[in-house]
């Protein structure tokens, strides 16, 4: 009776002698009768692990390319090779991992093939929120399509997503704002430096977390001298959410300008005892809950400063140069505040020809 196949494994193959020549003892892979140098020495087992762990991967990935029907592929195994392959080249890993937890905690057991518009919907019924859900499995989706890409699937599997949340129109008025600031000096200066920036510059609050007032790799950069913003981080690959350079208005570069005098913003521009921070929610939901402003989270300082350009008589087109976004959007969302092109349909009604 034949053997069973005790699968891939580390062996630490010993030191020996080749004529005058020592050759230090090396962990190999042993698979079978092959047998692979992983070139790591005796103090590097971690290293050689790794090694391991990739051989796996590859053969697992060789043998799903001749067996390649829904049925038989692993949800998990989709999501693995997602991260693996693309969850690094995001611009938040983290929440990448995160969401995918999510999704292997209701489809980890399953087969690909289970993937259907009722299990999307159910999958939907048993998360708290429908924008939560949908950003998930967009995430499902963009792993069955990699997987599909990289030829070990030779079914095409839809996701059914639910529909999009409403676009958030929740905006401030100059008195809230000036509410909304007043409350942040009072209990947290680095919460209400965070809202002048967001106010006046309608950046979204990553790009905010890691400016800096030098150029420093990873980071965008204020030069306080010339007045631009250049909010992509250096280094950094270009995303859908684009991140153009733009000129700071003159009031906020005045404090920012103070600010560095005063020594606040050292390492980054929005430092919390000294040190630079990567998010703001609570300490910001505290300062508008002590202000009772309502429904209003970091997000809603970026549709501010949109609203306040509308209001103002900016063109549609300036203000999504500006923010990085595009003109569709604004027009979508923001064209019915002060728009010149529906003040002149007004006066057509009542003008004599």
């Amino acid at each position: 009776m034949p053997r069973e196949a005790k699968g891939p494994r580390l062996y630490l193959e010993p030191a020996r002698e080749r004529g005058t020549r020592k050759i230090p003892a090396v962990y190999v892979i042993r698979d079978g009768s092959r047998k692979i140098s992983t070139k790591c020495g005796e103090d590097a087992y971690q290293a050689a692990q790794e090694k391991l762990d990739e051989y796996r991967q590859q053969k697992y990935i060789e043998r799903q390319r001749g067996n390649r029907h829904a049925a038989s592929i692993p949800i998990a195994d989709v999501l693995i090779l997602y991260l693996q392959d693309k969850a690094q080249q995001h611009a938040r890993p983290q929440e990448t991992d995160a969401r995918v937890n999510k999704l292997l905690d209701f489809f980890g057991d399953k087969m690909l093939d289970y993937v259907t518009g009722q299990t999307c919907r159910a999958y939907v019924k048993s998360r708290s929120s429908q924008s939560s859900a949908r950003r998930e499995l967009e995430d499902l989706r963009a792993a069955i399509r990699h997987h599909r890409m990289e030829g070990l699937c030779n079914q095409v599997i839809d996701v059914r997503l639910p529909p999009k949340s409403q676009p958030r129109e929740r905006w401030l008025t100059r008195s809230e704002t000036a509410r909304l600031l007043y409350t942040a000096w009072r209990t947290s200066p680095h919460v209400a430096r965070f809202i002048l920036i967001g106010i006046y510059t309608g950046t979204r609050s990553g790009a905010i977390f890691t400016a800096s007032l030098s150029q420093v790799s990873g980071r965008g950069y204020i030069d306080t001298k010339t007045g631009i913003f250049y909010r992509k981080a250096f280094g950094k690959k270009a995303t859908k959410k684009r991140q153009p350079p733009i000129i700071l208005p003159g009031r906020i570069l005045a404090h920012i300008r103070r600010w560095q005098r005063l020594g606040l913003c050292n390492k980054a521009l929005i430092e919390y005892h000294g040190e630079p921070i990567t998010r703001i929610t609570k300490a910001f939901t505290h300062a508008a809950e002590r202000a009772a402003l309502p429904n209003v989270t970091p997000h809603t300082l970026r549709h501010t400063a949109a609203t306040w350009m509308m209001e103002n008589g900016a063109e549609p087109s300036d203000v999504a140069k500006y923010l990085g976004m595009t003109e569709a959007m604004i027009e979508q969302t923001y064209g019915h505040i002060g728009s010149k092109a529906l003040e002149r349909a007004a006066a057509a009604l009542t003008r004599r020809s």
